[in-house]
């Protein structure tokens, strides 16, 4: 006898259609699986046979295989546990073939007592079979919202009972879960909250209506980690489309909760300085994805920035250039996306307190070249914005007490101006934030009036590289584009110099 039943898996932050095929034959008991199944896969016999037995149904005892199809790719994850089980009882009669067979995709993970259990990476296997042509798919009950935000039929079950039941029609279907339902959004933190530092803010409002990189440089406790936290809180909603994509890469990693729907707020990833490069770009033994992309259209935040491992930082420097990263094993190359925004904070030595006016620094200058030395030039160079944050003076500190000063801006209205800037971008650039806008049309994009050329030829003598000239004129775009200004001039010029202060304390 012989089944078929669709389900799917993921490769990358994508999915792939699989058709579950099971043979049932004569001769000694046994059960194989192939088609290049995962351990997790391979595992499944057991707990396909528990399950039938303990939800009423006869394992077959017969030879048994199972295909994966197609062969050339590997399967990885217990979801195929279900679509495994429904193939065995169609096979071997207990459950009559037809069209469910070739109209419902299957995912969901068994317990041994029969009961399904949530599995990750749904919003990716629902679009692969809402691609396929399928009319609805079959899910563990807590994740019927995530398999509905891609605008198919999601039914949620809570066994493998249910499943024949609901095959079977003996048992009402659920309503299909909407897909307009969504996880709640965390509130940010509100930029009012952090007291003076008001070139630090300025230099993040920059950064956020650009989409540039920024890098603050000063001791312990200026606010470094406070400001880079407020920064999602001024950066525009996700779109539709820029949803879906984060949503699928954060349930394919396993970090989307059950009973979520698609995220609506930017990421803000902050991995400790401990990360490893396959943490950082991804791949490891399970290829999945890294930080970089679990900050895809959000922020990526490291603190402590020359206490990760150099080998990790060199391995972010080319998917801050391309928005994506390849990640290459024995039998396959995955790309993985990264498109963030890289906010970095370290202290400008050892100890912290080189060049502050409120303590004395402890470190010999060999150690604090050191220090700086472990962040190479090329990858200083990828930073558009540097800026440097003083102690924060006593009397401002306790101006009005802790929290929020009367008066103090808060993220709303400088998020309405990064809105308004990223409009002009858009409409300018094709869609396109600054910080994305090619070399190519540089010229183009960004007119410099003659005192504004004058000043960047003054800067390219003293040094700077032609990337690095690249990214001032972007950001000068942008300062310009916060000012409502069309054409780039000195002035605008001038502030995005100021941010380069990072070109002269960078390492080798």
């Amino acid at each position: 006898m012989l089944s078929r039943v669709w389900s799917a898996a993921v490769r990358g932050v994508d999915a792939f259609p699989v058709r579950v095929e099971l043979d049932l034959a004569n001769g000694l008991p046994s059960f194989t699986t192939v088609g290049l199944p995962d351990h997790s896969v391979r595992e499944s016999r057991d707990r396909v046979v528990s399950a039938l037995r303990n939800s009423g149904f006869d394992f077959p005892s017969r030879r048994v295989t199972v295909n994966l199809a197609p062969a050339q790719w590997r399967k990885v994850g217990t979801h195929l546990d279900l679509p495994i089980s429904l193939g065995l009882l169609a096979a071997s009669g207990q459950l009559k073939d037809g069209d469910w067979s070739g109209e419902l995709s299957f995912f969901g993970e068994l317990a041994l007592d029969g009961s399904v259990r949530p599995v990750s990476g749904i919003l990716a296997m629902a679009m692969s079979a809402k691609a396929e042509g399928l009319r609805a798919v079959v899910v563990p009950r807590s994740n019927r919202i995530e398999a509905a935000a891609t605008g198919i039929t999601a039914y949620g079950i809570g066994s493998l009972k249910e499943a024949v039941e609901l095959i079977k029609g003996a048992r009402p279907a659920e309503d299909p879960a909407r897909a307009d339902e969504a996880l709640r959004c965390p509130e940010a933190p509100d930029l009012g909250d952090v007291k003076g530092q008001a070139l630090a803010k300025r230099a993040l409002e920059i950064a956020a209506a650009g989409g540039h990189n920024l890098l603050m440089v000063g001791p312990p406790g200026t606010g470094k980690s406070m400001l880079a936290r407020r920064l999602p809180g001024i950066l525009p909603a996700l779109s539709e489309e820029e949803s879906v994509e984060v949503t699928k890469i954060h349930s394919v990693a396993g970090y989307l909760p059950p009973g979520s729907g698609l995220m609506r707020w930017r990421p803000f990833r902050a991995p400790h300085t401990s990360a490893t490069t396959p943490a950082l770009v991804g791949g490891g033994a399970c290829c999945r994805p890294g930080e970089i992309s679990l900050a895809h259209r959000g922020v990526l935040f490291l603190d402590e920035l020359p206490e990760f491992p150099r080998a990790a930082l060199e391995a972010l420097r080319q998917p801050l250039e391309d928005r994506c990263v390849a990640v290459a094993r024995l039998k396959e190359t995955v790309t993985y996306p990264a498109d963030f925004m890289l906010v970095a904070a370290m202290n400008p030595c050892p100890c912290g307190y080189h060049g502050s006016r409120t303590a004395a620094c402890r470190c010999p200058e060999s150690a604090v070249e050191r220090y700086r030395s472990r962040i190479s030039g090329p990858f200083l160079d990828r930073m558009d914005l540097e800026v440097e944050l003083a102690a924060l003076p006593f009397r401002d500190w306790a101006q009005n007490g802790p929290g929020p000063r009367p008066g103090a801006e808060c993220s709303s209205s400088v998020r309405a101006r990064v809105l308004a800037a990223r409009a002009l971008a858009a409409e300018r650039n094709q869609g396109l934030p600054n910080a994305r806008l090619a070399a190519a049309r540089l010229k183009q994009a960004c007119g410099l009036d003659a005192s504004a050329m004058g000043l960047l030829e003054h800067a390219a003598a003293k040094g700077l590289s032609p990337r690095a000239l690249d990214r001032l004129v972007r950001v000068s775009r942008t300062i310009a584009d916060l000012a409502g200004r069309d054409i780039i001039g000195k002035e605008q010029v001038a502030e995005a110099l100021m941010y380069r202060t990072g070109d002269s304390c960078g390492g080798t």
